[in-house]
């Protein structure tokens, strides 16, 4: 909503009220909130709950992130590499400084590297080759919203973090880069297993996820599907699909339909697309593959 608000402000009637101090303290009430929710944000108990709730926590971080690059970059002046330490005199200075929500960019960077860290441990192979659990404390369920945010937010991930130099002695590099291949490699990996295991059903409409039948000695695969439908299922995938299609520019507009006006995702089977796609990005980014 912010990122929205930022883009839309200058073109925004307040009764008649065209003063950019109250425009700018709209924002700037809306971005204190966030900033509160960063500290009021209970991250010790969401390290235990399901992968899903720990990814909308990497995915939410990232949009705020998004949301202080957009609004510095339409309203104030971009930083330059020498900073402000380069400027001859106090005007120069004010008019070169940075818009002041990067003073949380930092930390926001923080938290969604360490969400998305958390939640790569969801990732298995074990049963129905691959895709995330949705909870490692209950019985195998792999399940559409969690492997959805996964392509999401890796995908985001790639996109739009911007590094985080966190420091501690365990650690021998401090550097966590942007435009890391490991993300990228999740998001494709993901998005290649949801679309081949069938999650989908007869009007394209993404079901909630599948058990596996323990009934059955060793049995391993997805094969007990539950059809509970829920609109979020059917849209969060965009994000990941429009990161995809942004970078690579898969075709991946195809596979959406639209019915009824509303969105509705309905992937087709691209696997030799998508592996294609994937060895070519290899090839470009020399990209490693996630040993989870």
């Amino acid at each position: 909503m912010l990122t929205t608000l930022s883009k839309a402000i200058d073109s925004i009637d307040l009764a008649g009220i065209d003063d950019w101090r109250v425009k700018e303290n709209i924002i700037a009430t809306f971005y204190a909130q966030l900033v509160g929710s960063y500290f009021g944000q209970d991250v010790l108990s969401i390290r235990g709950q399901a992968y899903d709730d720990i990814l909308w926590v990497a995915l939410g971080w990232i949009e705020a992130i998004k949301f202080v690059r957009t609004h510095a970059d339409l309203h104030y002046p971009k930083i330059k590499s020498g900073g402000v330490s380069e400027r001859s005199n106090l005007r120069e200075v004010i008019e070169s400084m940075p818009w002041q929500g990067y003073n949380w960019f930092s930390s926001f960077a923080h938290r969604s590297r360490i969400f998305w860290n958390l939640a790569t441990h969801g990732w298995e192979t074990k049963f129905c080759n691959g895709g995330m659990v949705w909870n490692p404390r209950l019985n195998p369920y792999k399940n559409a919203i969690t492997n959805e945010l996964w392509v999401a937010a890796s995908i985001s991930m790639y996109e739009h973090f911007p590094g985080d130099n966190f420091t501690a002695p365990w650690l021998n590099s401090a550097a966590f880069p942007g435009n890391d291949p490991a993300h990228l490699e999740a998001a494709m990996r993901g998005y290649k297993w949801l679309i081949d295991v069938n999650m989908t059903n007869s009007l394209g409409l993404f079901v909630d996820g599948y058990h596996i039948d323990s009934t059955k000695p060793g049995n391993t695969n997805c094969d007990l599907r539950d059809e509970m439908v829920y609109t979020y299922n059917q849209g969060v995938l965009l994000t990941g699909q429009r990161g995809l299609c942004y970078l690579y520019g898969m075709d991946l507009a195809e596979e959406v339909s639209w019915k009824n006006s509303a969105m509705l995702v309905a992937p087709a089977p691209r696997t030799a697309r998508l592996s294609r796609a994937s060895s070519s990005i290899t090839s470009q980014h020399s990209v490693v593959l996630l040993n989870f």
